[in-house]
């Protein structure tokens, strides 16, 4: 049987001994248990689960009662493989409630639907999501496998409207991360439409639109590319927060556009908050433009992406959105950039980006997080999900979405490069590293970052290279920057 990939979340193990001065010696051996011999065994008992697609299994617990560790080390393949038979095929085993297990049963594309929903929501990737994953990295990518799983499913097509109805950050988010062409493409598979329906729906209602608009003085070539990528942008995300091509929005646009007169710059001006105070005003109702998205129970959205309920469910188990729990710590990647932490005041200063120790602006922010990104992987216009340390060293939510859609000026670019090669001269130890060798061997590092703590602290995993970071002229434990209230630790584990 061919092997696949596990991915395992979190393992906790919770261990009662008679005697507190046994407790390091049993923790000790249970850990080295673990990671010798354990994970093999369960990679082994995974490997013969006969199941197409992806199980995901959000929490399993296993009550080992009194025993020896000799005795449980013994014993625990056969209790895990019998847990796992009752979760992949729980149509064998009585309908109990002594277990608390929470399984989804999905193909390849409703994980990744599931996958782009969570993204939307939380600008991360949920646990089981692999953020190397060519189809993460693409921005047409994306929209292969959710256009598969929502073209006949209704279920899919309320959800995603819902949650873009329900949670404004996951409109704006839909904005910041992808172009106005994918969600034109979007919006033609909710709608169940021809992507050209689309375009010609935005065309003649532009049309409209600048009919309204002539009164106003546009006196540059920009200025009128700013209005149409303003009212197309509108015109999207009406229609997405409506589910359907409507014009019943027309008077109360006419009427706001009289009332900010014809000198308004429609580059300052947010769409989506102008779209939803729009459908407010009109009582536009939310329903596809054929009426086919009723409202859907939760029950009925299992049963549409068939997904299985288990036969054991423990009812008053909280169920676990992973990525909430912020006190267990987020996995982040280009942990590595903390080494950068000196010269990144100086570097940031040079662009006129801060002033009186603190960015100028939020696109100042923004842009800070970017550049971050590209000294640490050489990679612009990187999806929000793989920014989310830059996002945290710049002094941005993590939870607040970053425009992905931004330009760097090549100017800044050669100047990130040099500025690499400015660490590697003062780092003697390095030699003739380029900057592409900096990023690999140390930049690009993942790590856990506990944000909550106080102060917040950095896990950052280590290499066998690592000891050329004794060599390193400037300090990593407590890291301060001028624009962040609180220092923060590193721990290079």
């Amino acid at each position: 049987m061919a092997t696949s990939n596990h991915i395992i979340h979190r393992v906790v193990f919770h261990i009662e001994i008679p005697r507190r001065s046994m407790a390091k010696k049993v923790q000790d051996e249970v850990s080295r248990h673990f990671e010798e011999v354990l994970l093999k065994q369960l990679n082994q008992l995974l490997d013969h689960i006969d199941f197409p697609g992806h199980v995901l299994i959000d929490k399993l617990n296993l009550d080992l009662g009194t025993a020896t560790l000799e005795n449980i080390h013994t014993g625990l393949p056969a209790i895990l493989n019998k847990a796992l038979q009752e979760v992949i095929y729980p149509q064998s085993i009585p309908d109990t409630d002594t277990a608390e297990i929470s399984v989804l049963k999905l193909t390849e594309d409703q994980k990744a639907f599931r996958v782009f929903c969570h993204f939307l929501q939380t600008g991360s990737l949920p646990w089981y999501a692999v953020a190397n994953s060519y189809w993460l990295q693409q921005e047409d990518e994306w929209l292969i496998p959710i256009s598969k799983v929502m073209v006949d499913n209704i279920a899919a097509k309320r959800q995603l409207l819902d949650l873009i109805n329900n949670t404004p950050i996951a409109l704006s988010r839909l904005f910041m991360q992808f172009g106005q062409a994918f969600i034109k493409k979007l919006v033609a598979v909710l709608l169940g439409v021809a992507v050209d329906e689309v375009q010609q729906y935005i065309e003649r209602t532009l049309k409209l639109i600048l009919t309204m608009q002539q009164g106003e003085v546009l006196i540059s070539a920009d200025e009128v590319k700013a209005s149409l990528l303003f009212f197309e942008k509108l015109l999207l995300t009406i229609t997405l927060l409506t589910g359907k091509q409507d014009l019943a929005f027309m008077p109360p646009l006419q009427k706001w556009m009289v009332a900010i007169g014809d000198t308004v710059n429609y580059t300052t001006i947010n769409p989506i908050q102008i779209a939803a105070d729009l459908v407010r005003s009109a009582g536009i109702t939310q329903t596809s433009s054929s009426g086919e998205l009723p409202k859907i129970s939760p029950s009925g959205v299992d049963e549409a992406f068939g997904l299985d309920k288990p036969s054991k469910i423990n009812k008053s188990a909280k169920q676990e959105t992973p990525g909430e729990d912020d006190t267990q710590g987020i996995y982040v990647g280009q942990a590595g950039l903390v080494i950068l932490h000196p010269f990144l005041e100086y570097f940031f200063k040079d662009f006129g980006l801060l002033q009186n120790n603190d960015f100028v602006d939020e696109p100042a922010r923004q842009l800070a997080a970017n550049l971050l990104h590209y000294l640490a992987t050489g990679n612009t216009n990187s999806f929000e999900h793989d920014l989310q340390f830059e996002k945290f060293l710049c002094n941005w939510p993590l939870s607040k979405p970053i425009d992905r859609l931004l330009t760097i000026p090549d100017g800044m670019l050669t100047e990130a490069d040099g500025m690499l090669r400015t660490v590697i001269k003062y780092w003697k130890s390095l030699k003739n590293t380029s900057p592409d060798g900096l990023r690999e061997a140390f930049l690009q590092r993942s790590g856990k970052l506990l944000e909550q703590e106080n102060p917040a602290r950095i896990i950052i995993e280590k290499k066998d290279m690592d000891i050329l970071l004794g060599t390193l002229p400037w300090g990593l434990g407590v890291i301060k920057l001028p624009w962040i209230s609180e220092p923060f630790y590193v721990e290079w584990a």
